[in-house]
């Protein structure tokens, strides 16, 4: 698409300076500077299209790796019509152990959104506050349903966005429907 896009300036720009120079040949000098101008300012925006857009923003450089595990079991094993319409893995698992590339400065939130996009996995938020993967959404499964996580086996008192990973951790969001959950 971004190629097509390209082409389609370019080729803009060239028909401009086609529709000048036929105005020029027809002694129409008002149409064919103003022609012109357009076709100048279309072909150099299209050169400048074509030098800076295929360049990405710098990333923020990889500093190791983290694992990211999304489970859902707990809403498998809770049921309901709107639970086994969602057609999870019979696992409940969205998402088992992968491996995913943390960058400097990432939070578990940044890494989230970004394995998601990664994996193809819908996000719903309120705020910074996660409401729902992939349609499996807080409340949906009771009063006391929604999502949490964890850091290397520990659940922080911070939210996801003020989190910070360190290389080798391991992270897992985890669907309860109840707060009996954390014991």
């Amino acid at each position: 698409m971004e190629l097509f896009l390209r082409i389609l300036a370019i080729s803009v720009g060239v028909l401009g300076a086609l529709a000048a120079l036929l105005f020029a040949v027809r002694g129409r000098r008002k149409q064919a500077i103003a022609a012109g101008v357009a076709a100048v300012l279309l072909c150099g925006g299209a050169v400048a299209w074509l030098l800076l857009a295929g360049r990405e923003a710098e990333e923020t450089p990889e500093v190791g790796t983290v694992t990211v595990t999304i489970d859902a079991s707990a809403a498998l094993a809770y049921g309901g019509d709107a639970v086994e319409a969602l057609e999870f893995p019979a696992d409940g698992r969205l998402l088992s152990e992968a491996e995913v590339p943390l960058r400097e400065g990432d939070s578990v939130l940044s890494l989230l959104r970004r394995t998601a996009e990664r994996e193809g996995l819908l996000l719903a938020f309120d705020g910074e506050y996660l409401v729902g993967i992939d349609g499996l959404t807080a409340f949906l499964c009771g009063n006391e349903s929604g999502w949490t996580f964890t850091v290397n086996g520990e659940q922080p008192t911070a939210s996801a966005a003020d989190v910070s990973l360190s290389p080798g951790d391991a992270v897992v969001w985890t669907y309860i429907t109840s707060y009996d959950f954390f014991g």
